[in-house]
Parts: structure tokens; C-alpha cells; sequence
């Protein structure tokens, strides 16, 4: 599993620089601010399975560019059956025109309880591909697309290409 880690966010950092220096991810639009824009949100699906509520923070003081989000998830059904993720994921915001904007990124999901892929995998590899909509103040945030899910368990690995997430959230 550390490996498989490894090599996540190793091609995380190779395509990010790559798709920037090709102009394919140009910022330009992106609004600078007296500190870093922050949203709260729900999401549905995505690197935390189920349901979580997550916090996104960029790391400069523009709009877009790269940032982080960091959540907590999943559900419990009685005594039948439980489970917990937490989603840690690097992200980068393209575009910005009006606040709509690409997003890009990749991370690592714990989970703990009964997954859905093997009562033995606890790290797995997230990705995410999207758009998200975020003011370029404060309002609401809304973001959708997929979060491929991959890693390995003692039966093999897998790969979920299509994951969907949908979240609607506050940036401020």
C-alpha cells in the first residue's frame, strides 16, 4: 500500500507542473485576495465514499491555483454495519472566468469499518476531475464530477474510474 501511495502522489507532482508549463491549466484569471480563499462543503460521493463534510484552503493568496482539502465521512447502519473515512487530497483550481473553474487532484482516503472494497484495505488512492464553482467573494460553492478510487487488497487490486461526487458548500 505505500507504494501504491508513493507512485499516487508521485504522478500527481510530474502532470501538475507538466499541464501548467503546457499552458493547458492557465490561471490568469484568478483574483488575488488579502488571504487564502476557504470553503466548507458537503459532498456526496468522492474520496469519501459516502457522505463528508470537507475544508478546502488554497495556498496562496489568489483564487485558484493549488490548495488542499482535508474531510471527514461515512455512515453507520445500527450495529449492521459502520464506516469512517477521511479524505486528504492536493488540488489544483484552472480557469477562474467568473469563478468557474476545472478542478484537478489527488490524495489518499483512510477508512476504518466495513468498506466496500475488503474489510483489509484501510489507505486507498483518490483522485478527482471536475468543475467547480466558486465566487470570487463569499457565497456558495458547488462542484461536481468524478474521483477515480484505486488500490489494492489481498484479493488484487482495483480501480473505479467513474466515482462521481456532487457537493454544494460556502467559500468565504
Amino acid at each position: 500500500m505505500k507504494k501504491l501511495l508513493f507512485i499516487a502522489l508521485v504522478l500527481l507532482a510530474c502532470i501538475s507542473p507538466n499541464l501548467s508549463a503546457q499552458g493547458m491549466l492557465n490561471n490568469t484569471e484568478s483574483v488575488t485576495r488579502t488571504s487564502p480563499q476557504q470553503t466548507a462543503f458537503f459532498e456526496a460521493a468522492g474520496p469519501g465514499l459516502v457522505v463528508s463534510f470537507n475544508y478546502d484552503t488554497r495556498f496562496t493568496k489568489k483564487q485558484g491555483g493549488i490548495g488542499a482539502r482535508i474531510g471527514v465521512g461515512g455512515f453507520a447502519l445500527g450495529n449492521d454495519a459502520s464506516l469512517l473515512t477521511i479524505p486528504i487530497q492536493i488540488n489544483y483550481l484552472a480557469g477562474g472566468r467568473n469563478g468557474h473553474y476545472f478542478e484537478v487532484g489527488g490524495g489518499v482516503t483512510y477508512a476504518s469499518g466495513d468498506t466496500p472494497f475488503d474489510q483489509e484495505t484501510k489507505v486507498f488512492g483518490t483522485a478527482v476531475f471536475g468543475y467547480r464553482y466558486q465566487p470570487e467573494g463569499s457565497g456558495l460553492n458547488f462542484r461536481g464530477g468524478f474521483s477515480p478510487i484505486f488500490g489494492d487488497t489481498p484479493n488484487g487490486a482495483f480501480f473505479i474510474p467513474y466515482w462521481p461526487h456532487l457537493s454544494l458548500g460556502y467559500t468565504f
